[in-house]
């Protein structure tokens, strides 16, 4: 379990020095002369473990101590001090300075009082938060008893319980991606360590590096001050990087060296730093068309695709529909405080037969619109809104759009009956033609996910050529 340190010495040697001896040792250390400027980040970047100098310069060590645990009542704080001052020390004591070093540092004197706090530290966390999150993301609490569902479950204990250090998850968007890494998480060795998420989407690449990264004080314009990269910041624990498909192909590069060598080096700086970390990376982009287009490293794919888990669509595992329909009715009604209680046959046979391309959070947002503003003590189909949401009718597995052409569904069944396996060979050998023999054209074009198209190809004994 690595902590965040913060240290405040008038001294920048003695400063440097203790930042140097913590970082060996995996934890992140930031460092401020004064105590005022200290103070201020306090609130925007806490510290589990401040280290205060008893003389700093612009104010005592004991104000500092007073002010800090104001901010961060359970922040631990150690003193350091050149000479043994009873009045100083008993005052110190009395603002609840966890202990005290003599300047110059002495590694294993240190190295013994920071071990006993990551080990109160981590107790403490094993009480609150991990018993907690055990119980959520526990797999008994995954909804799921399609076929496609119990081999998903089946792999992804495996995982959680295994040594991997990178593990790749594959979905659509709203397939539970992020449930899946959290579920690893908590249910791994790991559990006690921390777990930092990034959505690659949402931070611009020219910020996402010095996100990942971390940066050193002056690395550029607006590098005031060291800042510690969420990777440092997770090591010992899980690092969930989702949407890598929209990460910067430049720092992919800067990415597939960390995955291979387990070590980060700041924006900036001159070392690295080692972490031992599991990364879990997902997408809902097919990474290997993006290969292709010479838009996704092929060497970091490579890397990525050791250990996959593959998340079903909601339409590959209707028997999980109402089940998961029901899990949300429930939550939401007391959430809300709301007394409907069911869904009508006519609501339950809508929510099999839709095809749910938004997966399980269109599920969810459904369900609780239809809570929130339509329905009183029963959920009809119509509360649900299913036809505004798409132009396609349900079930008809694809995605509609402007440039898609509509074909016609209303034809005539024979009187001697015909095989709907047959049909799907058929309909599948003709996508393949149309699309060259191209297993992601070929899906797309029948609205399926690549893994879906593959496993379909081969239960039909299909030539699949790329």
């Amino acid at each position: 379990m690595s902590l965040s340190f913060l240290v405040v010495d008038a001294d920048p040697v003695n400063a440097n020095l203790v930042c140097r001896l913590l970082e060996e040792e995996g934890h992140p250390c930031r460092n401020y002369q004064s105590g005022r400027a200290a103070l201020d980040t306090l609130s925007n970047s806490p510290p589990e473990v401040m280290v205060i100098d008893l003389g700093n310069t612009d104010m005592s060590g004991n104000q500092l101590l007073e002010s800090a645990r104001e901010v961060l009542p359970d922040l631990r704080c150690i003193m350091m001090t050149e000479k043994v001052n009873s009045d100083a020390v008993l005052q110190a004591m009395k603002r609840g300075a966890f202990d005290f070093l003599l300047k110059p540092v002495h590694s294993e004197q240190f190295h013994l009082i920071v071990n006993k706090i990551r080990r109160e530290l981590k107790t403490s966390y094993q009480a609150g938060l991990v018993s907690r999150h055990d119980d959520e993301y526990d797999f008994s609490n995954i909804i799921g008893n399609s076929p496609a569902m119990v081999r998903t479950l089946e792999m992804t204990k495996k995982v959680a319980s295994s040594s991997a250090n990178t593990v790749f998850i594959k979905g659509e968007t709203g397939t539970g991606k992020e449930l899946f890494a959290r579920a690893i998480h908590y249910n791994s060795d790991r559990r006690e360590e921390p777990f930092i998420e990034v959505n690659c989407s949402a931070i611009p690449s020219n910020l996402l590096e010095s996100e990942l990264f971390g940066h050193e004080k002056g690395s550029f314009t607006d590098a005031k001050e060291r800042k510690i990269g969420l990777i440092e910041r997770a090591s010992g624990g899980t690092f969930f990087l989702d949407e890598i498909g929209d990460m910067d192909f430049n720092l992919q590069a800067k990415l597939l060296r960390v995955l291979e060598e387990r070590r980060i080096r700041r924006v900036g700086g001159d070392r690295t730093i080692p972490v031992d970390i599991r990364f879990v990376a997902a997408t809902h982009k097919d990474l290997e068309d993006m290969i292709a287009e010479k838009s996704f490293r092929e060497d970091l794919f490579f890397r990525l695709n050791v250990i996959t888990i593959e998340l079903p669509a909601l339409r590959e595992r209707r028997e999980d529909i109402v089940p998961l329909a029901q899990f949300f009715l429930d939550r939401f009604r007391r959430e809300h405080k709301r007394e409907v209680c069911r869904f009508s046959s006519q609501a339950i046979h809508a929510l099999r037969n839709w095809d749910w391309p938004g997966n399980i959070r269109e599920l969810r947002n459904a369900i609780e619109r239809a809570l929130l503003i339509e329905a009183d003590d029963v959920i009809d189909a119509e509360h649900l809104h299913l036809w505004r949401r798409r132009s396609s009718s349900p079930a008809t597995g694809g995605e509609s759009n402007g440039s898609r052409t509509r074909i016609g569904y209303d034809f005539e069944i024979p009187d001697d009956g015909f095989s709907i396996v047959e049909f799907e060979k058929v309909l599948l050998s003709r996508a393949l033609h149309k699309a060259r023999h191209n297993v992601s054209r070929a899906a797309r074009l029948l609205g399926l996910s690549r893994e879906t198209m593959r496993y379909r190809i081969k239960k039909h004994a299909l030539e699949e050529i790329e």
